[in-house]
Parts: structure tokens; sequence; C-alpha cells
């Protein structure tokens, strides 16, 4: 969290809130992610400026939010993903992936 506190402050950022959905991540059998539960809860909480998904971006494809208030950011966690599922995901928000070290 504390990494979340400084990019924020860095880019005058006055809040950061960070929705989990878990308690703990456990990586069973793969797949099954499903990104319209968060689509439905910008939708009925139009108060945040934007949200940021982590995600490999493999996954049925959401449909547009209703709230055009919330930006969305998709962050993929790598390049390959990124190329395979940003133009699914354009309508959607804007994405990017993280560079592999």
């Amino acid at each position: 969290m504390s990494n979340f506190k400084l990019f924020a402050a860095s880019y005058g950022i006055e809040r950061v809130d960070v929705l989990q959905f878990d308690s703990e991540i456990k990586v069973i059998g793969r797949g099954g992610t499903y990104f319209q539960p968060v689509i439905d809860y910008i939708d009925k909480n139009k108060e945040y400026d934007g949200l940021i998904i982590f995600t490999d971006g493999w996954a049925p494809i959401p449909t547009t939010p209703k709230n055009k208030r919330t930006r969305i950011l998709w962050l993929f966690n790598n390049e390959h993903n990124y190329r395979g599922m940003k133009d699914n995901l354009k309508q959607i928000g804007g994405a990017t992936f993280i560079k592999e070290l």
C-alpha cells in the first residue's frame, strides 16, 4: 500500500481506495476471472475518478460501463497478453502492460 501512496502523491492524487475482493489470493486451476462485478460496482458507486485493473486479460469481456466518469486502466502482466487483449478492451478504457525485467 505504501507504493500506491507514493505513486498517488507524486501525481497529486489525494486519496486511493483499494477495494479488495478476496482476503487472500489462491491460484487454483487457472481461469475463471470475471470482470463484470467490478464494472457493476463502478456503475453503482460513481464517486471514483479512476480504476486500475491488474490482469492477464484472459476473461470474458465485460459490458461497457454506463458510468463514464470513472476512467479505467487495464494493466496487463506482460506485453504478449496486452497485445492479445487490448483491442477487446479499448471501448472500456485505456490499456498498457508491465514491462518484464
